[in-house]
């Protein structure tokens, strides 16, 4: 208990990563939530079309394997060091998991292990899934351990990455977040967005559905029982709806970057 304390429970309650970017979160319109959807589709949409896929027109990774693909996350987080000082320093070699079907039937992504630092990430997943993971794991290691602000910093480290599959991985987590929280809000202006989505996203979003659609059972929903409990118990108060409260970031850059 006293090593979680020490290595990552303290930062459960450090300063939010909106405060220490100057980022300033607040309430927004349904129409600006729109505005956002359309830009991120739009960037997913070029970014896909320049990037490899099989026979049946879903995404597979450029490069020569996982280890590699570890491997430039690992180099690329660094690009973020300039603009945001906290993500600066030493970052670790994401690594992927052995038994990732295991984790798949757990409905888990990505773990991140506090007691050896270590940036654990599923690869049995949809290959534009595992770039997005694999930052989203090394932002924990930065010591932000909140759900939402590991999933915005793992756009950012993933769109200043400097290679489109990684660019398109990071694009990917922040539409489907942003498109889920669109259909909450106003599900005429999700339906005028979905259907700007290519054919290409479409194929990969279908494919991933497809994908976790074999794991949903009684071991998933333990599982993210369980890990609901754990977010709560470390002072976040949305459980497993933090994920996707990153839409609250994007916002906030997107509002800024507008004003500009």
């Amino acid at each position: 208990v006293f090593a979680f304390t020490a290595f990552c429970g303290l930062n459960y309650r450090r300063e939010t990563f909106a405060q220490n970017s100057g980022l300033a979160v607040s309430p927004s319109s349904a129409e600006e939530l729109q505005e956002l959807c359309v830009a991120l589709t739009l960037d997913a949409n070029r970014l896909r079309a320049g990037l490899p896929e099989d026979a049946a027109g879903v995404i597979v990774s450029g490069f020569a394997g996982v280890d590699e693909t570890a491997g430039f996350a690992q180099a690329a987080y660094g690009n973020l060091a300039d603009q945001y000082p906290s993500l600066s320093g030493y970052t670790p070699r994401p690594k992927p998991v052995s038994l990732s079907k295991g984790l798949s039937h757990l409905n888990i992504t990505g773990i991140y292990m506090p007691f050896f630092f270590e940036a654990n990430v599923n690869v049995d997943v949809c290959a534009y899934s595992i770039p997005a993971t694999m930052m989203h794991e090394l932002s924990h290691f930065k010591g932000y351990m909140r759900e939402d602000e590991a999933n915005f910093i793992a756009y950012l480290a993933c769109r200043e990455s400097g290679n489109d599959e990684f660019a398109y991985s990071g694009t990917m987590l922040a539409l489907q977040n942003s498109l889920n929280a669109l259909y909450k809000a106003d599900i005429e202006r999700y339906a005028e967005v979905a259907v700007l989505l290519s054919d290409a996203v479409q194929r990969d979003r279908t494919a991933n559905r497809i994908y976790w659609q074999q794991f949903d059972g009684t071991a998933a929903k333990v599982s993210s029982r369980v890990n609901d409990v754990y977010l709560k118990t470390n002072h976040q108060s949305e459980g497993v709806r933090s994920y996707g409260q990153m839409v609250d970031l994007l916002l906030a850059e997107y509002r800024r970057d507008m004003s500009r």
